[in-house]
C-alpha cells in the first residue's frame, strides 16, 4: 500500500513512519524541513506540493501545531495549521481518492463527565489547541461524508517516548531529576493515561487494517498514573531521589483515562508497560 504521512518529522509522525515501513508499505512523507527519497517538502498550510504527491491509497494526517504552553502559544497558528492546514489535506484526500486517518487528541474531551472516557463522551474543549483539533475533526467528518471518502479519527491520550517535546511533563521531570537539586512541578496528584509513542503508532496500524465500522478510536492503555507515581518510578530507575517542590495547584482536569474497548475489539494490545517506556527514553538520551 502507498501511504502519505503528514507531520513525519514530528514526535508521533516519525514513529508512524517506522511502523508502516517495518510492515513493508511504501511510505511517502510530507515534511516542512526535509526532502529526499519518498520525502516531499511542503507545508500543509499551502498546496504547492500537491503536484509532487504520487498516487496513494491512505493519508495519515499527523501534522499539527501542538505547543500549548501559554508563554509561547501562538493562538492564531492553532487554527491556521490545525484547521486550514487540515482543509488542504482534505482536498488532497479527495484528489487522490484516498482513505484518511486523522490524528486528533484526547484534549477534545475537555473536563471528563465520567471515567473512563469512551468515544461517545461529549467533546467540550477548554483550550484553543483542543478547540482547533475538535473543529478539524468535524471538518473531516463532514467533508469525508459529503465526498464518500473513508475516514478514521484517532484520539491518543498522553503520549510519551524518546523525542517527546521537552516541555511535556515526563521530559521535565527527567531533566530536573538528573540535573537539579529538586523537582519543581505544579502538582503531583493529577492522573493521566500515559501511552508509549510506538504503541500509538502500532494502534494506528491496527486501525488502518481493521474492517471495524467505528469512525473514532481512543488510543491509550486504560490505566492511569499520578505525577507522583511517575516521579517515584523515575527515582527508582535512576537510583536518585531529590526533594519535590509543588504548590499542589490542581489544573482543571484532575484525571484522564481512556476507555479502549474499541481497540481491544480489533485485537490490539499495548507492547510497552510504563516502566519499559521510561527506560527507552533514558536509553535514547
Amino acid at each position: 500500500m502507498n501511504i502519505l504521512i503528514t507531520g513525519s518529522d514530528g514526535f508521533i509522525g516519525n514513529s508512524i513512519v517506522k511502523e508502516y515501513q517495518k510492515n513493508n508499505h511504501t511510505v511517502f512523507q510530507l515534511s516542512r524541513k526535509h526532502d529526499g527519497e519518498n520525502i516531499i517538502k511542503g507545508d500543509i498550510c499551502t498546496t504547492t506540493y500537491f503536484d509532487n504527491i504520487p498516487d496513494i491509497e491512505l493519508i495519515i494526517h499527523c501534522a499539527a501545531y501542538t505547543d500549548t504552553r501559554q508563554i509561547s502559544a501562538d493562538q492564531q497558528k492553532f487554527f491556521n495549521t490545525n484547521c486550514l492546514g487540515t482543509a488542504n489535506i482534505l482536498n488532497l484526500t479527495k484528489e487522490k481518492q484516498a482513505d484518511l486517518i486523522y490524528v486528533s487528541s484526547c484534549d477534545v474531551y475537555g473536563i471528563p463527565e465520567y471515567l473512563p472516557i469512551d468515544e461517545n463522551h461529549i467533546c467540550n474543549p477548554i483550550t484553543t489547541y483542543a478547540a482547533s483539533k475538535s473543529a478539524a475533526e468535524q471538518m473531516c467528518i463532514g467533508f469525508c461524508q459529503q465526498n464518500k471518502l473513508k475516514l478514521k479519527i484517532v484520539r491518543p491520550f498522553n503520549t510519551f517516548g524518546p523525542k517527546s517535546p521537552e516541555y511535556r511533563v515526563i521530559p521535565t521531570i527527567i531533566r530536573q531529576l538528573k540535573h537539579n537539586e529538586s523537582i519543581k512541578i505544579a502538582n503531583t496528584t493529577s492522573k493521566r493515561d500515559f501511552i508509549f509513542v510506538d504503541d500509538v503508532a502500532n494502534a494506528i496500524y491496527y486501525i488502518s487494517k481493521s474492517k471495524n465500522d467505528s469512525k473514532i478510536f481512543n488510543i491509550g492503555t486504560g490505566r492511569t498514573l499520578s505525577i507522583l507515581e511517575v516521579i517515584k518510578m523515575l527515582e527508582k530507575i535512576l537510583n536518585k531521589k531529590v526533594p519535590i517542590e509543588s504548590p499542589e495547584r490542581l489544573g482543571p482536569i484532575p484525571e484522564l483515562q481512556a476507555d479502549i474497548s474499541k481497540l481491544k475489539e480489533i485485537g490490539w494490545t499495548s507492547r510497552y508497560n510504563f516502566e519499559t517506556g521510561l527506560k527507552e527514553i533514558l536509553n535514547a538520551n
